[in-house]
């Protein structure tokens, strides 16, 4: 989740050219065009909510983080994809820690890490946090505060579009080079300590200083049947190229719920990268009325806004000009 702050004839040399050599040179160029990917599954994306929250909430250090992170790697190896785990740990301070939620003082958190044609230098990332919320602190009852998070609209719908986008990927090489990335320890921070939000995001960057991806975009809350998706403030002010590239694109496949303004700022995973000043936008509906609490479950995500989402990035990254994405900063460099 994320926090607010808010010709004419023919040449005589053609005529001469044997038939059979003519058709299979056609045949040759057929084959060399870009092929089209399939259509995005949203009900097989729902399928991936739903799995995701059989785990349990996926506290960090929990058995049901374990298991999902397990998975969340088994579905990225199913594609043609280099997969790797990004291990570090993290230190609560203790008053986090004793806020109860499940969580332990010393954290064990894994980004997962998906790199499709990486031997393409010009290079985009699509990524998301997979945790859930230890605590259910947006909960009217103060008393059930201290229970986590379902999380699935808050982080199981952005993984469940990225696992779904890996599927495609994985049937169609992509023109550029694409990075899934799917963030741990998202949501561990409180509205009087925000240091403790996005540390996946943030480890990252800091351990990846060579890797310059010529767009980042985050998808975060995007499963909500009310779908409406306004311009992230902080994405819109740091990265407004982007960002109209990002609306236009969805503009031109008629996907209104993106909707042509600018909506709240929110602390999320793409703040490390704007910061580095790498171009970053995100994706979210911020308006949902079950965030941080323990209504945030399945049935509340839909599978039509799920396409509604995954049609956008398919056509951002099979239907985009990479020249587009160069126009957005400095030349690219290196892997994850």
């Amino acid at each position: 989740m994320s926090h607010r702050i808010p010709p004419s004839g023919v040449p005589r040399v053609l005529k001469r050219f044997p038939i059979a050599a003519l058709l299979a040179g056609w045949s040759l160029c057929a084959s060399c065009a870009p092929q089209r990917p399939v259509a995005f599954d949203g009900a097989l994306a729902y399928r991936h909510v739903q799995t995701q929250l059989e785990f349990g909430p996926r506290v960090p250090g929990t058995e049901a983080h374990r298991r999902a992170a397990d998975w969340i790697a088994a579905e990225l190896g199913k594609t043609t994809a280099q997969v790797r785990r990004q291990a570090f740990v993290h230190i609560l301070p203790e008053p986090v820690a004793a806020r109860g939620g499940g969580l332990k003082d010393t954290l064990p958190l894994f980004n997962l890490i998906a790199s499709f044609a990486p031997e393409k230098a010009d290079r985009i990332m699509i990524c998301a946090h997979w945790d859930s919320r230890p605590w259910a602190d947006e909960e009217p009852d103060s008393s059930l505060h201290e229970f986590p998070v379902p999380g699935a609209n808050d982080g199981a719908s952005g993984v469940a579009v990225g696992l779904e986008l890996a599927r495609i990927l994985g049937l169609t090489p992509p023109p550029l080079g694409v990075d899934i990335v799917f963030f741990d320890g998202e949501d561990l921070g409180t509205s009087d300590d925000l240091s403790e939000f996005l540390l996946g995001s943030k480890w990252f960057v800091s351990q990846a200083r060579n890797y310059r991806p010529l767009a980042v975009i985050l998808v975060d809350m995007i499963g909500d049947a009310d779908l409406k998706i306004p311009k992230e403030r902080f994405s819109d002010s740091l990265a407004p190229a982007l960002t109209k590239l990002v609306w236009d694109k969805a503009a031109s496949l008629g996907l209104s719920a993106f909707v042509d303004s600018v909506g709240v700022p929110v602390i999320d995973d793409h703040l490390p990268f704007l910061f580095s000043g790498i171009s970053a936008v995100d994706l979210i509906d911020f308006d949902y009325p079950y965030w941080h609490t323990l209504a945030d479950t399945a049935d509340k995500v839909s599978p039509e806004s799920l396409t509604v989402v995954g049609r956008l990035l398919s056509a951002l990254i099979y239907d985009t000009p990479v020249a587009e994405y160069r126009r957005l900063q400095g030349p690219p460099s290196g892997r994850p």
